[in-house]
């Protein structure tokens, strides 16, 4: 999939659009085969200050859960890119989510890359969410 000037490969074995946005301005949502997963892609053709980001990125998970406690903030380089990634634990309703994304703003704009999961699946599936954002590339 296409995202701005980024390339995303995504399996489709593992992950299947949506039928309908949850996010209007997001680029494209996807649902993991399980249904225990959501990927959401947001790109702009802007870059913005990486700190009004990170902010923008704490923000949108500290709102969407009850209880939100930060559970990674490092920096990642991706295909020769520096992302931020930051994930959240909390509660939607009784259920606990993980939130966790990569976030890149620079001159090829800005994107946000973010997954959504049930927690128990998350903890069984940490390293294939990581291998999830390390299909993202720059168009060449």
């Amino acid at each position: 999939s296409e995202i701005g000037t980024w390339e995303f490969e995504i399996s489709t074995k593992e992950w299947y659009p949506r039928s309908s946005k949850v996010i209007p301005d997001s680029d494209f949502e996807l649902m993991h085969t399980s249904g225990n997963a959501y990927l959401f892609a947001i790109s702009q053709a802007d870059s913005i200050d990486k700190s009004m980001l990170e902010f923008a990125a704490i923000e949108k998970f500290n709102n969407a859960l009850a209880n939100a406690k930060l559970l990674r903030r490092t920096d990642e380089t991706i295909k020769n890119a520096n992302f931020m990634r930051i994930a959240f634990t909390g509660f939607e309703g009784d259920k606990e989510v993980v939130y966790d994304g990569v976030f890149y703003t620079g001159k090829q704009g800005t994107l946000q890359i973010f997954i959504r999961a049930e927690k128990q699946f998350y903890d069984q599936n940490t390293e294939f969410i990581t291998q999830t954002f390390q299909q993202i590339y720059l168009k060449q």
